[in-house]
């Protein structure tokens, strides 16, 4: 049902499964990922962006078949947004909230000039319909704590925080990199 939603905004959304993900593709995620998460100055966003590659890269090459990607591209064929379904453990400090699988939203991310339209919420619906469908009974993602618009977002959205920050280095380019835990329960979903 969100996939008709983004469709009658005239948009194209595409899942893309490990197999189609070619190192062209990744970088154009990465360039787009590098604006929305760090809305850097132009001159930042080659040097961000290669920071992203790799990480985007090893999470798609892990967990087999179970990682996707859901891609939104424009009437021009652009991409305009993304998000990704990670299947796997919780890690570093997070890990002590579940030692099962779990289904996690990553990377949701919106070209700047289309937000407010309601896109990021359908690809969230996107994300807990794929969950839902495949058994999942919950699903999590990590905020980043500094964006407090985005704690207050996904609070709307029902997802409640579950675990409290943890900082890391993964982006050397960012200080205070740190994240929440939330996760919604999947019931009348589908």
């Amino acid at each position: 049902m969100a996939l008709m939603a983004l469709s009658q905004m005239k948009l194209t959304p595409v899942w893309v499964e490990k197999e189609s993900v070619t190192e062209g593709f990744l970088t154009d995620v990465a360039s787009l990922a590098a604006r929305e998460l760090f809305d850097p100055p132009r001159t930042e966003i080659a040097l961000r962006q290669q920071h992203l590659f790799p990480i985007f890269s090893k999470q798609f090459q892990e967990n087999g078949k179970k990682n996707t990607l859901l891609v939104v591209k424009n009437e021009a064929g652009e991409m305009v947004a993304f998000v990704a379904m990670l299947v796997g453990k919780l890690s570093g400090p997070f890990r002590d909230v579940s030692n099962e699988e779990v289904a996690r939203i990553a990377y949701l991310t919106v070209e700047p000039s289309l937000r407010g339209r309601g896109i990021a919420s359908e690809l969230v619906r996107c994300c807990e319909e794929w969950a839902a469908f495949r058994g999942f009974t919950s699903i999590y993602l990590n905020a980043l704590s500094e964006k407090k618009h985005l704690q207050h977002w996904y609070s709307k959205l029902g997802y409640v925080k579950v675990a409290d920050e943890y900082c890391s280095s993964a982006f050397p380019f960012l200080e205070d990199y740190c994240l929440t835990l939330r996760t919604k329960p999947l019931t009348n979903v589908l």
